[in-house]
């Protein structure tokens, strides 16, 4: 009964925090989406910065080095554990050379800072390493490392074991000069051996795996290392290895996991329950931004999406910001809770490598609290050299949501049109037929123009809905539309205030038209229907709400 009466005051204060979901905010008249409206809380206060992905390593391998590993530490393949699609194979490759890509940059700031000329003797966790995609590669290249891969399914680190076992067979045959250590297959470690809280040897000398999940992990390490483990199990890598004080290179997976309603299967088989570990949002920003955890969960679905957006098609710019944002509150979190951790976003190269290509970089410095300058990322931004690469495209992208949510009348001059589509002409105003010459401006029908008769005669039907009124209120008897204008009434009966939807089969050209001229009536107006068959336009006025500290805001 107790936890009955907890549970029910939480859900009052919900109620509280969060506006009702009917009361929608309108920008530039058109009704928004959850998550969108959770933008236009985030994006005055923060927005997420990117940083190009590190440059190739100075390392003695040719780069990049899957031409020169033994067949068996290669993605694709033939034995358990390898890809045999070839296509999936090469975003495979092209996700782990970016992953380390930065983990060659942390060590090479390592030897810039003691002065050496040689890579340091860390401990590299990788953290969800599966069959070894990622840890046979970094064990072969950096011979004196340790790396060791964490993971809770027994299938993979079988499939792990036996391409261990098969490079070191190959291994001796490659040349010297590759820069790839030699190994013998000396290991004695089996599938039986596999029991929690061991770190147990593979057939190569410098490679170890551990059965378990990642809280439980007890040994100590340099670099902790994560490729898409999903859901919170991210987060938990990250502190992690910020307890540890190990730097950190990790691409989150599966973000919509993190809502508050949906299931995440690393919880369960971690820890046996469903209960979360991690409240989100983390960083106090983000707490104070969105005090309701509807906020998150909408803001969390919206960032995980499976298929690689278009990056110049501004319809998809503000699901990419909520991605940005989500990986932004992670960062503001360690920057809080660990004041000598210094982070970095950067991305996947190419961009196309996989839709979760986000990375961030965490690198500890004991002798600085929070200062960016003495790292290899503090001038990335301003250098020549990087200023043409595809990363940049996410700074257009912020300002295309910003410019939609936040500032909505602006033109967009600085996107062409080209890259921006006919989204771009239709928020900067439409391009109609001259009022004097009957002329149209483009001479061209292209799904956005219309002519200045159209235009009027939009005007006049939505003033005989929507008349002027001194008193704000009017008999809807008086107001019923012609039925020339095919126009139908769906609520409010008997009220000036009620929501006009207009007959399907409009065309994209025409329902253009009415969200432009209600717009310019004030009126607020939003579409309506999935199917392009059933798309039509709804329009009703706009009216102000007054909260109870008194603050006003104009709502459908």
């Amino acid at each position: 009964m107790a936890e009955q009466q907890q549970q029910q005051q939480q859900q009052q204060q919900q109620q509280q925090l969060c506006p009702p979901q009917d009361v929608i905010v309108e920008v530039k008249g058109t009704r928004l989406k959850h998550f969108e409206r959770v933008l236009m809380k985030l994006l005055p206060h923060a927005e997420p910065r990117y940083i190009p992905l590190p440059s190739s390593p100075q390392i003695s391998s040719p780069w990049p080095p899957w031409d020169h590993l033994p067949p068996a530490a290669r993605v694709h393949g033939t034995l358990p554990g390898q890809l045999s699609k070839q296509d999936r194979a090469t975003r495979k490759e092209d996700q782990l050379e970016s992953m380390m890509q930065c983990i060659f940059a942390l060590m090479e700031q390592h030897r810039k800072e003691t002065k050496t000329g040689k890579d340091p003797a860390y401990t590299i966790v990788d953290f969800g390493g599966g069959s070894g995609h990622l840890a046979i590669p970094l064990a072969l290249l950096l011979p004196r490392c340790k790396i060791v891969v964490v993971d809770l399914k027994r299938k993979s680190l079988d499939f792990l074991i036996a391409k261990a076992g098969e490079c070191a067979k190959q291994i001796n045959s490659l040349p010297e000069q590759n820069g790839v250590v030699s190994h013998k297959d000396d290991s004695t470690s089996t599938v039986t051996d596999m029991e929690p809280q061991r770190i147990l040897p593979t057939a190569i000398s410098n490679l170890y795996f551990y059965f378990g999940d990642i809280e439980s992990y007890p040994g100590t390490f340099d670099i902790g290392v994560a490729l898409h483990v999903c859901g919170e199990a991210t987060d938990v890598v990250l502190r992690k290895c910020a307890s540890h004080k190990a730097h950190m290179v990790v691409a989150p997976c599966c973000v919509g996991k993190t809502a508050s309603q949906t299931k995440d299967p690393y919880v369960f088989h971690a820890t046996g329950q469903n209960d979360r570990t991690i409240q989100y949002p983390q960083s106090k920003l983000f707490q104070n931004c969105l005090p309701c955890q509807t906020d998150w969960d909408a803001l969390a679905k919206a960032a995980d999406y499976n298929q690689i957006l278009d990056l110049k098609d501004r319809r998809n710019a503000a699901r990419r910001t909520a991605k940005g944002l989500l990986e932004l509150d992670r960062q503001l979190f360690l920057n809080e809770s660990y004041p000598h951790c210094q982070t970095a976003l950067t991305r996947m190269h190419p961009l196309t490598a996989s839709p979760k290509h986000d990375i961030l970089i965490g690198y500890f410095h004991e002798s600085t609290s929070n200062n960016n300058s003495n790292h290899w990322w503090s001038d990335c931004r301003t250098s020549e050299t990087s200023q043409n690469n595809e990363e940049w495209q996410e700074d257009r992208v912020i300002k295309w949501t910003k410019a939609h949510l936040l500032n909505p009348g602006a033109a967009s001059a600085d996107i062409p049109a080209t890259e921006a589509g006919t989204e771009v002409a239709s928020q900067t105003g439409p391009k109609h037929e001259d009022k004097k010459t009957g002329s149209n401006s483009e001479g061209k029908d292209n799904g956005v123009h219309w002519t200045w008769h159209e235009e009027e005669e939009i005007r006049i039907q939505l003033q005989q809905i929507f008349p002027v009124s001194t008193t704000g209120n009017s008999s809807d008897s008086s107001l019923a539309p012609s039925s020339q204008h095919e126009i139908s009434k769906i609520s409010n009966t008997g009220t000036s205030h009620g929501t006009y939807v207009f007959p399907t089969r409009l065309g994209k050209r025409k329902r253009k038209l009415i969200h432009y001229v209600a717009e310019e009536m004030g009126l607020a107006h939003w579409c309506v229907g999935k199917k392009q068959k059933e798309k039509t336009v709804a329009v009703r006025r706009r009216h102000v709400i007054t909260g109870t500290t008194g603050s006003t805001a104009i709502v459908s």
